[in-house]
């Protein structure tokens, strides 16, 4: 059956329905969408390798310090003067005793002859092997100082020997220590005698230049005290009578007199020494002088006819704290 189609009498709506069939005619088919494939995220994959060592850089080698080698120690020397010790030669020398009688073997270490030359050794050094006597304990009194007016002190040591025999060459050590119990300052004491006989007490003297803090405290103790033979031929036995004793000065100041006695049948004395030394009421030292007899005076008869009187003293002695309360005499006599 035939189909019947409408006419478009309005030409506007012919041209708008021709325009509509040409525009499908010319237009383009879809495209078909395509769906977008994932891309897969990358991953990191962590292999376990071996660590490879570290190859140590060579040290940086240190500059090398030329050495100048040393000369060959050349031993030097000390010449005897008046008033020179043993002791005192090896603390201003810095070495020791036993040092000093190894490099001068023969040497009497109490009796040093004035002009005589000792050989000082070197730091190491001990030319001459020999054996040496073994220093013994002392019994020592707590020390104690007294102030100069220049800020120095001078420091003694009581030493009691309690010895069935002699003493020689005694040398203590004296350390200064502050408030606060630092040690500030050492000396080495020296004794005015190279000998002490039995029974008889000698403090051993320190020098400490000044300025010094004030409310310091001394502390003391003996590092060497030889032994003596009881005939030992060296000394002489003698002893010192004080005669007389003048205390002047409100203490102060005490002018020792006396006399040296000696056995009857001894040697004569070609060296004498004697020590004066003043106590305070404490008994504490508070002075000492040294006298060397300049010429020898012959020795006289005494009231007891064992004993021969050979030189008379006369000795000032000054205190350096309180006042003078009493005073002894020691002597060293030599051949």
């Amino acid at each position: 059956m035939p189909r019947f189609y409408p006419l478009l009498k309005d030409p506007t709506l012919l041209v708008l329905a021709a325009l509509a069939l040409l525009a499908g005619a010319c237009a383009q088919p879809p495209t078909p969408t395509s769906t977008p494939t994932s891309t897969p995220v990358p991953q990191l994959v962590w292999f376990m390798t071996p660590t490879p060592s570290q190859t140590p850089l060579p040290p940086t080698p240190l500059p090398k310090i030329p050495i100048t080698p040393a000369p060959t120690a050349t031993p030097f020397s000390h010449t005897i003067v008046k008033g020179d010790t043993l002791g005192a030669i090896a603390y201003f020398y810095g070495v020791t005793i036993e040092e000093l009688l190894a490099a001068n073997p023969g040497i009497d270490p109490g009796f040093l002859s004035i002009d005589a030359t000792l050989v000082i050794p070197l730091e190491g050094e001990n030319p001459v092997s020999q054996p040496t006597q073994t220093p013994i304990p002392v019994f020592a009194e707590p020390s104690h100082c007294y102030g100069s007016a220049d800020g120095s002190a001078w420091c003694f040591l009581l030493v009691a020997n309690t010895e069935s025999h002699a003493l020689e060459n005694l040398t203590a050590w004296i350390g200064l220590f502050d408030s606060e119990g630092t040690n500030f300052a050492n000396g080495t004491a020296i004794a005015p005698l190279d000998l002490l006989a039995s029974g008889q007490s000698m403090p051993l003297v320190a020098y400490f230049p000044g300025p010094l803090p004030s409310g310091f405290t001394p502390l003391g103790e003996v590092t060497a005290a030889l032994p003596v033979a009881g005939q030992d031929e060296r000394y002489l036995a003698a002893s010192a009578r004080v005669d007389s004793v003048e205390i002047a000065q409100a203490g102060k100041q005490a002018v020792v007199r006396g006399t040296v006695v000696l056995p009857a049948d001894s040697q004569t004395a070609g060296k004498v020494w004697v020590a004066v030394l003043a106590y305070d009421a404490a008994g504490q030292v508070v002075g000492v002088r040294k006298w060397e007899a300049e010429s020898q005076e012959p020795c006289q008869e005494s009231a007891q006819g064992s004993e021969v009187e050979c030189l008379t003293f006369e000795i000032n002695v000054f205190s350096l704290g309180p006042a003078i309360e009493r005073v002894e005499a020691l002597v060293e006599a030599r051949p």
